[in-house]
């Protein structure tokens, strides 16, 4: 929790020129899982619109020594809200509802849609990265082993992921719709 509350107080920053110490403090936070999941958690909830990954975090993405941790969530942080927002979706259509009060499927759906749509920038500028630099190479991979469980093949990793999760075929067709779309 108090790296979700230090990645609160460092995202007003990032679309500013840094203050001291922010470029420091995102460094830090992407040295470890960790701070990885504590900065990812306030990025991708919070209420700033989905906008380009801003520069210094670009940055602070691109140095970290082993990128496996940032690949790894970041691919999570993408496949797990677009299947939470299917299944928002089929419960709102399940259950008749015409309201889009908060807290309605309706509403969660579209609150899950919108952090897999910060999700998806974050990814796509990880799998730009890819393009120049062989340590993010593994972006890659495990972007199109996440297609492929989502088409119905098998990864020992993503499947058991899957199954862990319960993604049924609603939940895998708008996880395959959102990577074709990385993808492309």
């Amino acid at each position: 929790m108090s790296q979700v509350k230090l990645g609160g107080r460092v995202i007003p920053l990032l679309n500013t020129p840094a203050p001291p110490g922010v470029e420091e403090t995102l460094n830090a936070m992407m040295s470890s899982s960790d701070g990885i999941r504590g900065f990812f958690v306030a990025f991708l909830t919070g209420p700033e619109p989905p906008l380009p990954v801003p520069p210094v975090l670009s940055v602070a993405m691109m140095n970290v020594d082993d990128p496996n941790d940032l690949i790894d969530l970041s691919i999570m942080n993408v496949v797990m809200p677009t299947a939470m927002s299917a299944t928002y979706r089929a419960a709102a259509k399940e259950g008749g509802e015409t309201d889009a009060m908060e807290g309605s499927n309706t509403s969660m759906a579209k609150t899950s849609e919108v952090t897999a749509e910060k999700g998806m920038l974050v990814l796509e500028e990880l799998m730009r990265f890819a393009e120049g630099d062989p340590r993010f190479g593994r972006v890659v991979d495990q972007v199109s082993k996440v297609l492929r469980v989502a088409e119905g093949g098998d990864d020992e990793f993503w499947t058991a992921f899957f199954e862990k999760w319960g993604y049924e075929e609603p939940q895998r067709r708008a996880i395959r719709e959102c990577i074709k779309a990385i993808k492309t």
